[in-house]
């Protein structure tokens, strides 16, 4: 199956954005190799941690902490 192939299959369906913000992290962690990925969102000067994969909140918000976003 090719990249277009693999892309158009994720919004097949995609009717909960978290679904396919995970399904696309998957694709693009592939392509890249990625062990670890992550989409944040950002509202009222806060990021939060939308889709991951081998993040998690908890972590993000230790890192928060030390270097202060």
């Amino acid at each position: 199956m090719d990249l277009i192939d693999q892309f158009a299959d994720l919004v097949v369906g995609a009717d909960d954005p978290r679904r396919l913000a995970e399904r696309t992290l998957e694709g693009v962690m592939a392509l890249n190799n990625g062990r670890r990925g992550a989409i944040f969102t950002q509202a009222d000067d806060k990021v939060a941690l939308f889709a991951s994969r081998g993040i998690d909140q908890a972590a993000l918000d230790s890192m928060g902490r030390v270097i202060h976003i």
